[in-house]
Protein backbone atom coordinates (compact mmCIF):
# COMPACT_ATOMS: atom_id res chain seq x y z
CA UNK A 1 0.00 0.00 0.00
CA UNK A 2 1.27 3.37 -0.85
CA UNK A 3 -0.55 6.42 0.48
CA UNK A 4 0.40 10.14 -0.76
CA UNK A 5 -0.78 13.23 0.49
CA UNK A 6 -0.36 17.19 0.98
CA UNK A 7 1.24 17.82 4.61
CA UNK A 8 -0.83 20.55 5.29
CA UNK A 9 -3.85 18.35 4.02
CA UNK A 10 -5.35 20.30 1.38
CA UNK A 11 -6.04 19.63 -2.13
CA UNK A 12 -6.46 22.09 -5.39
CA UNK A 13 -5.91 21.73 -8.85
CA UNK A 14 -2.43 23.07 -9.13
CA UNK A 15 -1.18 20.57 -6.01
CA UNK A 16 0.24 18.30 -9.13
CA UNK A 17 2.84 15.49 -8.64
CA UNK A 18 4.43 12.82 -10.44
CA UNK A 19 5.41 9.73 -8.95
CA UNK A 20 8.02 7.11 -10.44
CA UNK A 21 7.64 3.20 -8.90
CA UNK A 22 10.35 1.01 -10.19
CA UNK A 23 13.41 -0.80 -9.07
CA UNK A 24 16.14 1.90 -9.58
CA UNK A 25 18.94 2.86 -7.87
CA UNK A 26 18.45 5.25 -5.14
CA UNK A 27 21.20 7.11 -3.14
CA UNK A 28 19.84 7.45 0.74
CA UNK A 29 22.96 9.21 2.57
CA UNK A 30 26.23 10.10 1.55
CA UNK A 31 29.50 10.72 4.10
CA UNK A 32 30.91 13.12 4.35
CA UNK A 33 28.65 16.11 3.24
CA UNK A 34 31.45 17.95 1.13
CA UNK A 35 35.08 18.67 0.99
CA UNK A 36 38.20 21.31 0.75
CA UNK A 37 37.88 22.80 -2.79
CA UNK A 38 41.46 21.34 -4.87
CA UNK A 39 41.44 17.76 -3.14
CA UNK A 40 40.07 14.70 -4.09
CA UNK A 41 37.30 13.11 -1.77
CA UNK A 42 36.36 9.71 -1.09
CA UNK A 43 32.42 9.65 -0.22
CA UNK A 44 31.01 6.69 1.04
CA UNK A 45 27.77 5.82 -0.37
CA UNK A 46 24.27 4.43 1.14
CA UNK A 47 21.01 3.52 -0.83
CA UNK A 48 19.56 0.70 -2.44
CA UNK A 49 20.05 -0.84 -6.31
CA UNK A 50 23.42 0.44 -6.22
CA UNK A 51 26.56 -0.86 -7.34
CA UNK A 52 29.23 0.92 -5.63
CA UNK A 53 29.59 1.56 -1.63
CA UNK A 54 31.72 4.47 -2.13
CA UNK A 55 32.73 7.03 -4.67
CA UNK A 56 36.04 9.20 -5.33
CA UNK A 57 35.18 12.80 -6.57
CA UNK A 58 37.75 15.75 -7.33
CA UNK A 59 36.52 19.13 -6.36
CA UNK A 60 37.94 21.72 -8.14
CA UNK A 61 39.84 24.32 -7.36
CA UNK A 62 36.88 26.89 -8.65
CA UNK A 63 34.20 24.64 -7.80
CA UNK A 64 30.49 26.19 -6.84
CA UNK A 65 29.38 25.76 -3.25
CA UNK A 66 27.53 22.63 -4.08
CA UNK A 67 28.17 19.51 -6.60
CA UNK A 68 25.96 17.17 -7.63
CA UNK A 69 26.93 13.78 -7.07
CA UNK A 70 25.37 11.80 -9.65
CA UNK A 71 25.88 7.75 -10.31
CA UNK A 72 24.36 5.09 -12.58
CA UNK A 73 23.49 1.65 -12.32
CA UNK A 74 23.46 0.17 -15.54
CA UNK A 75 21.60 2.66 -17.74
CA UNK A 76 19.22 3.66 -14.65
CA UNK A 77 20.58 6.95 -13.11
CA UNK A 78 20.09 7.57 -9.44
CA UNK A 79 19.12 10.47 -7.76
CA UNK A 80 21.34 13.69 -7.49
CA UNK A 81 22.63 13.83 -4.12
CA UNK A 82 24.62 17.90 -3.20
CA UNK A 83 28.00 17.77 -2.48
CA UNK A 84 29.32 20.84 -0.80
CA UNK A 85 32.75 22.59 -1.53
CA UNK A 86 34.74 24.91 1.26
CA UNK A 87 37.75 26.89 1.80
CA UNK A 88 38.20 26.34 4.94
CA UNK A 89 40.29 23.21 6.65
CA UNK A 90 38.32 20.17 6.68
CA UNK A 91 38.30 18.20 10.00
CA UNK A 92 36.97 14.63 10.85
CA UNK A 93 34.78 14.12 13.99
CA UNK A 94 36.32 11.71 16.18
CA UNK A 95 34.48 9.43 19.02
CA UNK A 96 34.28 9.80 21.76
CA UNK A 97 33.21 13.19 21.76
CA UNK A 98 29.75 12.95 23.34
CA UNK A 99 30.26 14.10 26.89
CA UNK A 100 31.49 17.94 27.73
CA UNK A 101 34.41 16.99 29.71
CA UNK A 102 35.59 14.43 26.21
CA UNK A 103 35.13 17.15 23.83
CA UNK A 104 37.31 17.22 20.80
CA UNK A 105 39.56 19.68 20.50
CA UNK A 106 40.16 21.92 17.02
CA UNK A 107 41.32 24.95 16.21
CA UNK A 108 39.24 27.87 14.49
CA UNK A 109 38.90 28.37 11.17
CA UNK A 110 37.33 24.66 10.34
CA UNK A 111 34.57 22.65 9.33
CA UNK A 112 34.13 19.29 10.88
CA UNK A 113 32.56 16.72 8.99
CA UNK A 114 30.40 14.69 11.40
CA UNK A 115 27.76 12.12 12.08
CA UNK A 116 25.13 12.27 14.94
CA UNK A 117 25.33 8.28 14.94
CA UNK A 118 22.72 7.01 17.42
CA UNK A 119 19.39 8.24 18.96
CA UNK A 120 20.01 10.54 21.43
CA UNK A 121 23.98 11.29 20.68
CA UNK A 122 25.29 14.01 21.47
CA UNK A 123 29.21 15.58 20.25
CA UNK A 124 30.78 18.26 21.38
CA UNK A 125 34.06 20.19 20.15
CA UNK A 126 36.30 22.82 22.19
CA UNK A 127 38.20 25.82 20.78
CA UNK A 128 39.79 28.79 21.83
CA UNK A 129 38.92 32.29 21.06
CA UNK A 130 39.50 35.80 22.31
CA UNK A 131 37.67 39.08 23.89
CA UNK A 132 35.36 40.16 20.66
CA UNK A 133 36.77 37.68 18.73
CA UNK A 134 33.63 37.14 16.45
CA UNK A 135 32.22 33.18 16.28
CA UNK A 136 30.19 31.77 13.84
CA UNK A 137 28.53 28.26 13.65
CA UNK A 138 26.91 27.28 10.72
CA UNK A 139 25.74 23.94 10.33
CA UNK A 140 25.29 22.56 7.13
CA UNK A 141 22.96 19.20 6.93
CA UNK A 142 19.29 19.80 5.79
CA UNK A 143 20.38 21.96 2.90
CA UNK A 144 22.76 19.23 1.98
CA UNK A 145 19.44 16.37 2.40
CA UNK A 146 20.71 15.35 5.70
CA UNK A 147 17.94 14.03 7.59
CA UNK A 148 19.41 15.88 10.65
CA UNK A 149 17.49 18.72 12.65
CA UNK A 150 19.87 20.19 14.30
CA UNK A 151 20.49 22.26 17.37
CA UNK A 152 23.80 24.02 18.23
CA UNK A 153 24.55 25.02 22.17
CA UNK A 154 27.66 27.51 23.37
CA UNK A 155 29.21 27.44 26.30
CA UNK A 156 31.94 29.48 27.91
CA UNK A 157 34.71 27.17 29.69
CA UNK A 158 32.33 23.96 29.19
CA UNK A 159 29.68 25.14 31.66
CA UNK A 160 28.49 29.01 30.89
CA UNK A 161 25.97 28.67 28.20
CA UNK A 162 26.07 31.81 26.18
CA UNK A 163 24.38 30.86 22.57
CA UNK A 164 21.93 28.24 21.28
CA UNK A 165 20.03 27.74 18.21
CA UNK A 166 17.56 25.36 16.46
CA UNK A 167 16.49 27.02 13.07
CA UNK A 168 17.32 29.49 11.16
CA UNK A 169 15.98 30.18 7.74
CA UNK A 170 18.48 30.58 4.82
CA UNK A 171 16.54 32.57 2.10
CA UNK A 172 19.08 31.82 -0.61
CA UNK A 173 17.83 27.79 -0.43
CA UNK A 174 14.73 28.75 -2.53
CA UNK A 175 13.89 25.01 -2.89
CA UNK A 176 13.68 23.66 1.06
CA UNK A 177 10.24 24.25 2.68
CA UNK A 178 11.29 23.13 5.98
CA UNK A 179 14.95 24.90 7.56
CA UNK A 180 15.90 23.14 9.69
CA UNK A 181 20.13 23.73 9.95
CA UNK A 182 21.41 26.13 13.20
CA UNK A 183 23.22 29.24 13.03
CA UNK A 184 25.20 31.39 15.76
CA UNK A 185 26.88 34.33 15.21
CA UNK A 186 28.26 35.40 18.59
CA UNK A 187 31.01 38.10 20.23
CA UNK A 188 33.19 36.41 22.52
CA UNK A 189 33.20 38.58 26.23
CA UNK A 190 36.16 37.24 27.44
CA UNK A 191 39.39 35.17 26.62
CA UNK A 192 39.06 31.58 26.88
CA UNK A 193 38.12 27.75 25.87
CA UNK A 194 34.60 27.71 24.14
CA UNK A 195 32.67 24.56 23.94
CA UNK A 196 30.02 23.64 21.16
CA UNK A 197 27.73 21.02 21.05
CA UNK A 198 25.62 19.64 18.06
CA UNK A 199 22.93 17.00 18.25
CA UNK A 200 19.81 16.49 16.70
CA UNK A 201 16.56 18.38 18.39
CA UNK A 202 14.22 15.40 18.16
CA UNK A 203 17.01 13.09 19.56
CA UNK A 204 17.23 10.97 16.13
CA UNK A 205 20.44 9.50 14.87
CA UNK A 206 21.81 6.77 12.37
CA UNK A 207 24.55 6.61 10.23
CA UNK A 208 22.38 9.30 7.55
CA UNK A 209 22.63 12.03 9.96
CA UNK A 210 25.51 13.74 8.51
CA UNK A 211 27.01 17.49 9.24
CA UNK A 212 29.18 20.26 8.22
CA UNK A 213 29.88 22.41 11.34
CA UNK A 214 31.78 25.64 10.08
CA UNK A 215 33.41 27.05 13.16
CA UNK A 216 35.10 30.14 12.25
CA UNK A 217 34.99 34.16 11.59
CA UNK A 218 32.56 35.61 10.07
CA UNK A 219 33.38 35.10 6.18
CA UNK A 220 33.55 37.19 3.21
CA UNK A 221 31.16 36.17 0.47
CA UNK A 222 27.69 36.31 -0.68
CA UNK A 223 25.39 35.29 -3.72
CA UNK A 224 22.64 36.85 -5.82
CA UNK A 225 19.96 35.84 -7.45
CA UNK A 226 17.60 37.63 -10.12
CA UNK A 227 14.03 37.31 -11.08
CA UNK A 228 12.31 37.12 -12.79
CA UNK A 229 13.89 34.12 -14.63
CA UNK A 230 12.31 34.91 -17.53
CA UNK A 231 11.30 38.55 -18.96
CA UNK A 232 9.69 39.71 -21.73
CA UNK A 233 9.67 43.43 -23.32
CA UNK A 234 8.37 45.16 -26.12
CA UNK A 235 10.71 46.79 -28.66
CA UNK A 236 11.28 50.07 -27.29
CA UNK A 237 9.83 49.61 -23.58
CA UNK A 238 10.99 48.72 -20.36
CA UNK A 239 11.22 45.38 -18.34
CA UNK A 240 12.01 45.74 -14.50
CA UNK A 241 13.75 42.92 -12.95
CA UNK A 242 14.75 42.53 -9.33
CA UNK A 243 18.47 41.23 -7.66
CA UNK A 244 18.26 39.74 -4.49
CA UNK A 245 22.32 39.42 -2.29
CA UNK A 246 22.35 37.09 -0.02
CA UNK A 247 25.13 38.31 2.49
CA UNK A 248 26.96 35.55 4.20
CA UNK A 249 27.45 36.10 8.15
CA UNK A 250 26.01 39.74 8.15
CA UNK A 251 28.12 40.94 5.57
CA UNK A 252 27.10 44.31 4.13
CA UNK A 253 29.46 46.30 2.08
CA UNK A 254 28.48 47.40 -1.08
CA UNK A 255 27.70 45.59 -4.74
CA UNK A 256 28.34 46.96 -8.36
CA UNK A 257 25.69 45.09 -10.50
CA UNK A 258 26.77 44.48 -14.11
CA UNK A 259 25.00 43.40 -17.53
CA UNK A 260 26.36 41.25 -20.20
CA UNK A 261 24.71 39.38 -22.95
CA UNK A 262 22.90 41.99 -24.39
CA UNK A 263 23.04 43.43 -28.07
CA UNK A 264 23.72 46.81 -29.17
CA UNK A 265 21.12 49.51 -28.39
CA UNK A 266 19.66 47.65 -25.00
CA UNK A 267 19.57 49.94 -22.03
CA UNK A 268 20.22 48.83 -18.47
CA UNK A 269 19.21 51.45 -15.72
CA UNK A 270 22.48 51.80 -12.60
CA UNK A 271 22.08 48.96 -10.27
CA UNK A 272 23.78 48.76 -7.04
CA UNK A 273 22.79 47.30 -3.71
CA UNK A 274 24.28 49.95 -1.14
CA UNK A 275 26.24 48.96 2.41
CA UNK A 276 23.33 46.86 4.08
CA UNK A 277 20.97 46.44 1.29
CA UNK A 278 19.55 43.13 0.35
CA UNK A 279 17.38 43.68 -2.96
CA UNK A 280 17.23 45.80 -5.62
CA UNK A 281 15.16 46.60 -8.92
CA UNK A 282 16.48 47.59 -12.58
CA UNK A 283 15.49 48.09 -15.58
CA UNK A 284 15.99 46.82 -19.46
CA UNK A 285 15.08 49.03 -22.33
CA UNK A 286 15.11 47.78 -25.43
CA UNK A 287 15.80 50.01 -28.85
CA UNK A 288 12.44 50.42 -31.15
CA UNK A 289 14.14 48.80 -33.46
CA UNK A 290 15.26 45.40 -31.93
CA UNK A 291 15.12 42.23 -33.06
CA UNK A 292 11.92 39.81 -32.25
CA UNK A 293 14.43 37.29 -30.63
CA UNK A 294 15.34 35.62 -27.47
CA UNK A 295 18.57 36.76 -25.63
CA UNK A 296 20.25 35.41 -22.80
CA UNK A 297 21.71 37.91 -20.73
CA UNK A 298 23.86 37.50 -16.95
CA UNK A 299 23.69 39.39 -13.81
CA UNK A 300 27.17 39.74 -11.80
CA UNK A 301 27.99 41.52 -8.55
CA UNK A 302 31.20 42.72 -7.62
CA UNK A 303 31.90 43.77 -4.10
CA UNK A 304 35.18 45.73 -3.09
CA UNK A 305 36.29 46.27 0.26
CA UNK A 306 38.78 46.65 2.68
CA UNK A 307 42.10 48.33 2.69
CA UNK A 308 43.81 45.99 0.48
CA UNK A 309 40.51 46.41 -2.11
CA UNK A 310 40.04 42.61 -1.90
CA UNK A 311 37.46 41.72 -4.88
CA UNK A 312 34.57 39.56 -4.83
CA UNK A 313 33.14 38.84 -8.06
CA UNK A 314 29.41 36.34 -8.45
CA UNK A 315 27.28 35.45 -11.11
CA UNK A 316 23.58 35.42 -10.22
CA UNK A 317 21.60 33.38 -10.21
CA UNK A 318 18.25 32.97 -12.47
CA UNK A 319 15.30 31.77 -10.35
CA UNK A 320 11.24 32.72 -9.95
CA UNK A 321 9.69 34.17 -6.87
CA UNK A 322 7.14 31.38 -5.55
CA UNK A 323 4.87 31.17 -2.77
CA UNK A 324 4.56 28.28 -0.62
CA UNK A 325 2.15 27.89 1.94
CA UNK A 326 -0.12 30.96 1.13
CA UNK A 327 2.55 33.17 2.88
CA UNK A 328 6.69 32.43 2.37
CA UNK A 329 7.96 33.63 -0.42
CA UNK A 330 10.96 32.00 -1.91
CA UNK A 331 13.40 32.39 -4.78
CA UNK A 332 13.55 29.41 -6.36
CA UNK A 333 16.63 28.49 -8.79
CA UNK A 334 15.36 28.13 -12.98
CA UNK A 335 17.58 27.15 -15.55
CA UNK A 336 18.62 30.16 -17.08
CA UNK A 337 17.86 34.09 -17.62
CA UNK A 338 15.82 35.13 -20.92
CA UNK A 339 15.00 38.10 -22.44
CA UNK A 340 11.85 37.90 -25.42
CA UNK A 341 11.41 40.90 -27.54
CA UNK A 342 7.83 41.17 -28.44
CA UNK A 343 6.29 43.51 -30.86
CA UNK A 344 5.71 47.05 -29.84
CA UNK A 345 3.08 48.59 -27.76
CA UNK A 346 0.70 51.45 -27.84
CA UNK A 347 3.24 54.14 -26.10
CA UNK A 348 6.28 54.34 -24.19
CA UNK A 349 8.11 56.09 -21.26
CA UNK A 350 11.27 57.90 -21.60
CA UNK A 351 12.69 59.56 -18.17
CA UNK A 352 15.05 62.43 -18.11
CA UNK A 353 18.00 61.88 -15.84
CA UNK A 354 20.83 64.29 -14.46
CA UNK A 355 24.51 63.50 -16.78
CA UNK A 356 24.82 61.64 -13.39
CA UNK A 357 22.52 59.15 -13.98
CA UNK A 358 21.31 59.60 -11.00
CA UNK A 359 18.80 61.72 -8.94
CA UNK A 360 20.92 63.28 -5.87
CA UNK A 361 18.03 63.70 -2.46
CA UNK A 362 18.77 65.44 0.64
CA UNK A 363 17.81 63.95 3.38
CA UNK A 364 14.38 65.19 4.36
CA UNK A 365 14.37 66.76 1.26
CA UNK A 366 12.48 66.63 -2.29
CA UNK A 367 13.51 66.09 -6.36
CA UNK A 368 11.16 66.02 -9.13
CA UNK A 369 12.23 63.93 -12.41
CA UNK A 370 10.40 64.62 -15.97
CA UNK A 371 8.79 62.04 -17.47
CA UNK A 372 7.47 61.41 -21.05
CA UNK A 373 5.13 59.47 -22.37
CA UNK A 374 5.37 58.74 -26.43
CA UNK A 375 2.70 57.61 -27.90
CA UNK A 376 1.32 55.57 -30.70
CA UNK A 377 -1.82 55.73 -32.93
CA UNK A 378 -3.73 53.96 -30.33
CA UNK A 379 -2.81 55.93 -27.28
CA UNK A 380 -4.69 58.74 -27.69
CA UNK A 381 -6.02 58.81 -23.84
CA UNK A 382 -5.35 59.75 -20.35
CA UNK A 383 -2.80 57.55 -18.71
CA UNK A 384 -2.69 56.59 -14.95
CA UNK A 385 0.58 56.67 -13.53
CA UNK A 386 1.30 55.02 -10.34
CA UNK A 387 4.91 54.35 -8.47
CA UNK A 388 5.66 50.42 -8.65
CA UNK A 389 6.83 49.28 -4.53
CA UNK A 390 8.63 52.68 -4.06
CA UNK A 391 11.44 52.40 -1.78
CA UNK A 392 11.22 52.43 1.96
CA UNK A 393 11.55 56.33 3.22
CA UNK A 394 10.77 57.70 -0.11
CA UNK A 395 7.71 59.30 -1.19
CA UNK A 396 6.65 59.33 -4.44
CA UNK A 397 4.09 61.67 -6.10
CA UNK A 398 3.15 61.15 -9.73
CA UNK A 399 0.60 63.53 -11.80
CA UNK A 400 -1.76 62.22 -14.18
CA UNK A 401 -1.56 62.43 -17.88
CA UNK A 402 -4.33 63.53 -20.08
CA UNK A 403 -4.79 62.68 -23.34
CA UNK A 404 -3.23 65.59 -24.55
CA UNK A 405 -0.29 66.12 -22.46
CA UNK A 406 2.60 63.89 -22.84
CA UNK A 407 5.19 65.54 -20.33
CA UNK A 408 4.40 65.46 -16.51
CA UNK A 409 7.14 65.80 -13.56
CA UNK A 410 7.44 63.05 -10.71
CA UNK A 411 7.90 64.45 -6.59
CA UNK A 412 10.14 62.44 -5.10
CA UNK A 413 11.08 63.39 -1.22
CA UNK A 414 13.11 61.02 0.83
CA UNK A 415 13.16 60.83 4.78
CA UNK A 416 15.23 62.46 7.02
CA UNK A 417 16.21 59.32 8.33
CA UNK A 418 17.19 57.91 5.54
CA UNK A 419 21.02 57.33 5.41
CA UNK A 420 23.63 59.49 3.04
CA UNK A 421 24.97 57.73 0.35
CA UNK A 422 21.89 55.44 0.91
CA UNK A 423 20.66 54.40 -3.12
CA UNK A 424 17.95 53.41 -4.19
CA UNK A 425 15.50 52.82 -7.67
CA UNK A 426 12.25 54.32 -8.12
CA UNK A 427 9.97 52.58 -10.60
CA UNK A 428 7.03 54.28 -12.47
CA UNK A 429 3.94 52.57 -14.72
CA UNK A 430 1.61 53.60 -16.82
CA UNK A 431 -1.78 52.39 -17.71
CA UNK A 432 -3.61 53.36 -20.68
CA UNK A 433 -7.45 51.76 -21.22
CA UNK A 434 -8.16 51.04 -24.95
CA UNK A 435 -11.38 49.99 -25.27
CA UNK A 436 -12.25 47.34 -22.40
CA UNK A 437 -8.50 46.33 -22.16
CA UNK A 438 -5.90 48.17 -19.45
CA UNK A 439 -2.17 48.24 -21.34
CA UNK A 440 0.72 48.84 -18.53
CA UNK A 441 3.90 49.88 -20.05
CA UNK A 442 6.85 50.76 -17.47
CA UNK A 443 9.16 53.64 -17.59
CA UNK A 444 12.92 53.26 -17.17
CA UNK A 445 14.08 52.95 -13.57
CA UNK A 446 14.88 56.27 -11.54
CA UNK A 447 17.89 55.54 -9.50
CA UNK A 448 18.33 57.91 -7.15
CA UNK A 449 21.07 58.57 -4.10
CA UNK A 450 20.31 60.20 -0.46
CA UNK A 451 22.80 63.03 0.24
CA UNK A 452 23.52 65.24 3.89
CA UNK A 453 20.59 67.89 3.91
CA UNK A 454 23.70 70.04 5.64
CA UNK A 455 25.36 72.82 3.45
CA UNK A 456 28.85 71.96 2.34
CA UNK A 457 31.29 73.99 5.15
Amino acid sequence: MLEVKDALYRGREDLIYRLNVAESPFVTSVYPLGAKRGTQAKIAINGVNLDVESLAIDVPADAPPKLPIELKTGSLAANVMPFAAGDLPEIEEAEPNDAVDAAQSIASPAIINGRIQTEGDVDYFVFDAKAKDRIVLDVMARRLESPLDSIVTLYYRRTQQVAENDDTTDPSEGLITHHADSYVLFEARSDGEYAVRITDVQGRGGEEFAYRLRVSPPQQDFALAVSPAHLRVRQGETVVAKVKAFRTDQFWPEINLEFAGLPEGFATSRAILGKGQSETRFTITAPKDAELAVHWPSVAGTMVFGEDAKTIKRQATPAEEMMQAFYYWHSVPAEELLLAVTEPGPFTFAVELPESGEVEIPQGGTKTVKIKAVRGEQAAHAIRLAAVEPPRGVTVKVAQLPADQDETTITLTANKSLAVGARESVIVSGTLKIDKDNVVSMAPAIPIVIVSSDPPK
